[in-house]
């Protein structure tokens, strides 16, 4: 028996970043032997009794012979099932069944059923857009052409996950192995990502397929906006706290809400997500790998889609439970899975309880909340996940929730130590990530029983109210390129001259007397230029950096604010 060799292409993911691994098969003569090596966990070493079976039942032969299959390179580990067809492609071209030459232009994908049919991959979305967004890194000189050149060859019961990338030409889909090996010899072309529903008919997928893509259509985008309105209009008084998610979500500025409960906190903090301007195409992309990688999907049920487009509509909302663990909210595990701040980029983080998470948990978020970013370091583990999240905290003022109440049926009966105790949970590194902290006081009988706004009119004063941030976004996105929120200190600097003199004095005199860092101070000047754009301002004026100031009296010194009066 001579010896063969032969070599298939497939990916591992190092957080949204593709690492190419090359998947060799090796047929030689000797006693029937199969063997996986190269740093493989369970669920890949186990793949040699789901690839025999399933290429037996293809209706091919299983080579006989020493077989030995390697997956370099050797230390990165391999953690998925998502390597079986790559693995069974490699050991038919070795065979001599399919040309080993077609087979080193594709990147494969798909974990094999013992039937040979493929099984649906939670990662596929991250995967594909992985690869053709943020490209290929690898040993070899394949890496660079898969960069330039992808072609990805996946699952057909993934086309739903995939469909983002329905204008790539190269991103091909096959229902098994038998499909795979008649596509690659050239006697019947490959699936497109061409979704059944789009088609017409139920194409070569069954009522299966239909049934799939059933079960996953996207939330409409009239009762989207419908639910967002609706949550929106439902906050009574409290116009002050609106005012500053308004800010918020223009500027993408952390907010923290302090008041006793039933003020609104929560309601305004799940509205924030439905102010905000829709996805654009790449962030969408973007924000679906990450909920891929999670396991989530990625699509309909994690996030909100466009039906028209298949685009996720609005930005993300994760609000976990206070009793989530430091890796639950920036990441990690085997594999690697992102945590809560990653899965909110480019949306909302809700953190209800404040003072009830783990001190250690929150001070985890420090770094993710200032460079955008989580990096997560393991024993054989380095990788980098996107964590651009807009952070929006709630906490009462004492640990019953009444602080300061003299009058009425709820009293606060909490020492001063007590009070002083439950605001140290909250370290000043961390608070000083917050641009805009305010006090919610409860509204009157009078402002929560007035009369509901109609329909036509709610709805009219919330499409107003997201075309105002909107604009006042794309103010910002215009002049320097991201968020005020996401300036870095050289490009705060190049804005400068939109500072008037008065106004930058007052800030001088606030620092002065608050004693605040010179983290504060720029974090000031961000919220001051957002309040301009959102008043369309050419410079901010004193009246825009009072405004900031304001906005943070839940911080800072109740005589520092004083002084400005």
């Amino acid at each position: 028996m001579t010896t063969t060799l032969s070599i298939a292409y497939s990916v591992e993911l190092l957080g949204l970043q593709a690492q190419l691994v090359r998947i060799e098969a090796h047929l030689s003569g000797g006693l029937p032997q199969f063997s996986i090596v190269g740093l493989a966990s369970g669920a890949v070493r186990e793949a040699r009794e789901r690839v025999r079976a399933a290429i037996e039942t293809a209706g091919f032969r299983f080579p006989q012979g020493r077989l030995t299959v390697n997956l370099a390179p050797a230390d990165l580990p391999k953690t998925s099932g998502h390597y079986d067809l790559a693995i069974a492609l490699a050991i038919l071209a070795a065979a001599g069944d399919i040309d080993g030459k077609v087979l080193n232009n594709w990147l494969v994908f798909g974990e094999l059923s013992l039937t040979g049919d493929l099984l649906p991959l939670p990662r596929a979305a991250a995967l594909g857009i992985s690869v053709v967004d943020r490209g290929v890194r690898g040993f070899d000189q394949q890496a660079a052409r898969f960069s330039s050149q992808p072609r990805l060859l996946f699952p057909l019961v993934n086309a739903h996950d995939l469909y983002l990338l329905k204008d790539e030409p190269t991103v091909a889909c096959v229902e098994g192995l038998g499909q795979a090996v008649k596509g690659l010899r050239g006697t019947k072309p490959f699936g497109s990502l061409v979704m059944p529903s789009d088609r017409g008919d139920r194409g070569d997928r069954g009522d299966q397929g239909d049934r799939d893509t059933q079960n996953k259509q996207p939330v409409a985008a009239g009762k989207e906006d419908a639910i967002a309105c609706a949550q929106w209009s439902a906050i009574y008084g409290q116009d002050e706290a609106k005012e500053a998610a308004l800010i918020a979500a223009t500027g993408l500025h952390n907010l923290l809400l302090m008041g006793p409960p039933g003020v609104g906190k929560s309601m305004i903090a799940h509205s924030l997500n439905g102010l905000m301007p829709s996805l654009a195409p790449s962030q969408s992309r973007e924000v679906q790998s990450i909920h891929a990688l999670s396991g989530s999907g990625g699509s309909a049920g994690s996030i909100a889609l466009r039906p028209d487009a298949r685009l996720p509509c609005l930005p993300p909302f994760r609000a976990p439970h206070h009793t989530a663990s430091a890796v639950a909210l920036v990441g990690g595990g085997q594999p690697v899975i992102p945590g809560e701040v990653s899965l909110a980029h480019r949306g909302v983080l809700f953190l209800d309880e404040l003072p009830e998470f783990g001190r250690s948990s929150l001070e985890a978020l420090r770094e993710p909340l200032e460079t955008g970013e989580v990096h997560v370091v393991r024993m054989r583990t380095r990788l980098s996940l996107p964590a651009r999240a807009l952070l929006v905290g709630a906490m009462n003022p004492c640990p019953c929730g009444y602080y300061g109440a003299s009058s009425g049926p709820k009293l606060c009966h909490c020492s001063s130590e007590q009070v002083q105790r439950y605001r140290m949970r909250l370290s000043g590194p961390l608070l000083d990530r917050f641009d805009l902290a305010l006090l919610l006081s409860r509204q009157s009988p009078s402002a929560i029983t007035r009369p509901a706004p109609a329909d036509s009119d709610a709805a009219g004063l919330y499409k107003a109210t997201r075309l105002r941030i909107q604009r006042a976004r794309q103010r910002a996105e215009d002049r320097q390129g991201c968020a005020n929120a996401h300036l870095t200190p050289e490009q705060l600097l190049a804005q400068a001259g939109l500072f008037s003199e008065q106004a930058r004095y007052l800030l001088r005199q606030f620092m002065n007397a608050s004693g605040n860092s010179l983290r504060v101070h720029d974090r000031l000047l961000r919220v001051a230029l957002t309040v301009a754009d959102l008043e369309e301002a050419a410079t901010v004026e004193p009246a825009h950096m009072a405004k900031a100031i304001e906005m943070r009296r839940g911080l800072d010194r109740p005589d520092a604010i004083k002084a400005l009066a």
